[in-house]
């Protein structure tokens, strides 16, 4: 099986390696902390719920904390867990058959669900895992209907009280967060968690944290030349092309080195930047509908727009 934890096959240079404690992570890691050291009750296990927009930096969290439980750091103990991705359009039967998967079972999908729900639980018993991670929970809930929903979410409800191993879902919030809150089962076993969010380039906070993670980013860079991302005016133009999502920024960041280098440029240049938002920004822009390195005012860009977000229309006019 793949190890979730390891960047052997990730370029050295990639800006994935690159982690910075923000304040999301620091509360995240406290929170799994308090989940790990509270595994329990008397009849049940606890589960968390890291949930938020895609590319928020949800799945780099867990796997950064279980590195970090590997490598004992900050006194945390090494976990023996087991990861497991739930694609599109999981069903109940399809989870049982996954974990098998994922637990190296020679035969998966054998038996009933009934049978396979048990042999997951003998065998989550027998190797004694500290924890199990369901990444990508959303597919659960995103397509599926409410019974398959509620055949789902009762699984894992089995598995907390009756394989007493402690779960985290990662997962899109919405989705994630109407099967809970439709549950009492589940919502009852549910250590609490705050759910993740972007950062919102007209929040003066937000945005000092997120120049901190652009000056962590150029250091990794290795660039003869300083690109400046970190600047005020730089950043909030960054910020608006990744629409302030750590795992977009990454991207967005991985081409326009690219295409500096390609250039034979000792920096990123604004034209790496700008053509590097026409690229993949796209994608990421679900809010603007200009390239915020191709305007010259960027404020003015952003209240003319017809798609910008009201909230942070409103907020920019306060500032």
């Amino acid at each position: 099986m793949e190890d979730v934890l390891s960047f052997d096959n990730v370029d050295p240079a990639s800006l994935c390696r690159v982690w910075v404690d923000t304040r999301q992570a620091t509360s995240g890691f406290t929170e799994l902390d308090c989940l790990m050291e509270r595994r329990r009750s008397q009849g049940n296990a606890f589960a968390i719920g890291l949930i938020g927009p895609p590319r928020c930096g949800k799945s780099s969290l867990i796997k950064e904390y279980l590195r970090r439980c590997r490598d004992e750091v900050a006194g945390r103990k090494g976990l023996k867990f087991l990861w497991v991705e739930l694609f599109e359009h999981t069903k109940a039967r399809n989870i049982s058959t996954l974990t098998l998967l994922a637990l190296g079972d020679p035969s998966p999908s054998k038996g009933d669900i009934t049978e396979r729900r048990q042999r997951v639980i003998d065998a989550l018993k027998r190797r004694e895992y500290d924890l199990i991670v369901y990444d990508e929970a959303h597919n659960l809930v995103d397509s599926a209907t409410q019974s398959v929903q509620d055949d789902g979410v009762a699984f894992l409800v089995g598995l907390l009280n009756t394989a007493k191993v402690p779960i985290v879902l990662v997962g899109y919030d919405k989705e994630v967060k109407a099967a809970i809150h439709r549950n009492s089962s589940l919502a009852g076993r549910l250590w609490p968690f705050k759910p993740f969010r972007a950062y919102d380039p007209a929040d003066g906070d937000d945005m000092l944290e997120f120049r901190f993670v652009l000056r962590s980013f150029e250091r990794a860079m290795e660039f003869p030349t300083s690109s400046d991302l970190h600047l005020a005016d730089t950043a909030a133009r960054i910020c608006y092309t990744c629409c302030g999502r750590l795992g977009l920024l990454e991207l967005y960041l991985e081409y326009a080195m690219m295409l500096a280098r390609r250039r034979s440029h000792s920096c990123l240049t604004r034209d790496d930047l700008r053509d590097a938002a026409d690229a993949v920004g796209p994608n990421n822009r679900s809010n603007w509908s200009f390239n915020p390195f191709a305007v010259e005012d960027l404020g003015k860009a952003i209240e003319t727009s017809p798609t910008v977000v009201p909230k942070v229309r409103e907020r920019k006019r306060g500032a």
